[in-house]
């Protein structure tokens, strides 16, 4: 046999569709995987309503009494602070300081709702009118229910100062506190079913990409991913440092022909179990077909050499026939390797196109074996440990 190169610690496929949907490396909230898109979209509303609750307490302020009396520096500063903070906003990155930066402005927002109404004869009335449009306005800015709440209670508090249960006196205290509770069960109900609706949209993305970037049959990385990987390592600083190695079933068509498209699939997905097995920690893909990829990124020729002759071995350990019961019908599945070993100033098509040379110089050779790109090899590759068993002859 001939083989050849490759190596990188990169995660099988399974890894990488289980860290996906683990959501691993994404900010969390309340153990709830929140993904940087939401991240983003939560951080733009809430800067969005503030800066909007700053164009309204500036429009009250400039069109209140001329009689009612202010301290303008007080609320000047108040102004210009929650200012300094949607500015501060734009360049935070994490869930925990969107939630400190965004308290932190709604409640210097409410100080300043509360000293422009206050000073009117119905201030306790307006106070309450402006509470509930924060109750309501909030509910979509904040990640979870407990940072949503522990807003609410710092604005009841700025606002209120005992002015909203002036506005019932004995008789009709609890019409006022059914109110108030009323609005703030109702705030509560539309920050959980916001959230809610972030996390679905998380995991509806988390699904579409594995749809995209997944193989549906096997499970594997598909050509696109794989693709993906390798202009990332082109862009990043050259594919001189990697190994290719193009594996193709033998015979498939015969397979399918002879035995009908469930025998295929079956096959497919016998071989991508045992090169997910034995690819470990290199990235494995199905191209298309009965075509796969094995991607090592910082190894050796002898590395690569030495995992297509594993591949060879665990593919003759499977049956051309998985589903057939008879002993004559269970021969060993033959695949061909192509191996390529990337060079400096190489781009992904070099590559892939080497490999695939070497693919079919492999089925030239007779199937069953493996094949390296006379271009990126020097030296004799190593021999394989036992001889590989002959495969009957069909069109590839």
């Amino acid at each position: 046999m001939d083989d050849g190169p490759g190596c990188k610690n990169e995660p099988d496929a399974a890894a990488v569709a289980a860290r996906r949907i683990a959501g691993i490396g994404m900010p969390r909230t309340n153990d709830v995987p929140v993904d940087i898109r939401s991240m983003r979209e939560l951080q733009s509303l809430g800067i969005v309503a503030q800066a909007l609750g700053l164009v309204a307490l500036i429009g009250a302020w400039a069109i209140a009494e001329p009689a009612y009396q202010y301290d303008l520096k007080v609320l000047g500063l108040l102004c210009a602070l929650v200012s300094l903070g949607l500015i501060a906003m734009l360049f935070v990155k994490t869930l925990g300081r969107i939630f400190l930066l965004t308290t932190l402005t709604v409640s210097l927002l409410a100080e300043a709702f509360y000293r422009v109404a206050s000073v009117s004869p119905s201030g306790h009335a307006w106070c309450l009118v402006i509470g509930i449009v924060f109750v309501l306005v909030m509910a979509p800015i904040f990640a979870t229910v407990p940072q949503y709440v522990t807003a609410l209670v710092v604005i009841a508090l700025l606002l209120s100062r005992g002015e909203w249960i002036r506005l019932a006196p004995e008789r009709d205290l609890g019409w006022n506190v059914l109110l108030l509770g009323a609005v703030a069960a109702m705030g509560i109900f539309l920050n959980f079913a916001f959230s809610n609706l972030r996390h679905a949209g998380y995991r509806q993305r988390l699904t579409l990409e594995a749809m995209a970037y997944q193989d549906a049959l096997t499970g594997l990385d598909n050509r696109r991913s794989m693709m993906e990987r390798l202009r990332a390592l082109e862009h990043a600083g050259g594919l001189q440092q990697t190994c290719f190695l193009m594996v193709d079933i033998d015979d498939f068509k015969q397979i399918n022909d002879s035995f009908g498209h469930d025998h295929g699939d079956a096959v497919l997905k016998a071989l991508a179990n045992a090169m997910r097995d034995h690819a470990v920690p290199h990235t494995t893909a199905r191209l298309g077909g009965e075509e796969f990829g094995v991607l090592m990124e910082t190894a050796g020729r002898q590395d690569a050499a030495a995992l297509a002759e594993r591949l060879l071995a665990a593919a003759r350990g499977l049956a051309r026939h998985p589903l057939q019961s008879a002993p004559a019908d269970r021969a060993p599945l033959g695949i061909s390797i192509g191996l390529a070993c990337g060079r400096a100033g190489d781009r992904t098509g070099d590559l892939l196109r080497r490999s695939d040379e070497a693919l079919y110089a492999a089925k030239r050779a007779g199937k069953n074996c493996c094949r390296a790109d006379p271009e990126a090899a020097t030296g004799p590759l190593p021999e394989p440990s036992a001889p590989l068993a002959p495969q009957p002859t069909a069109a590839a």
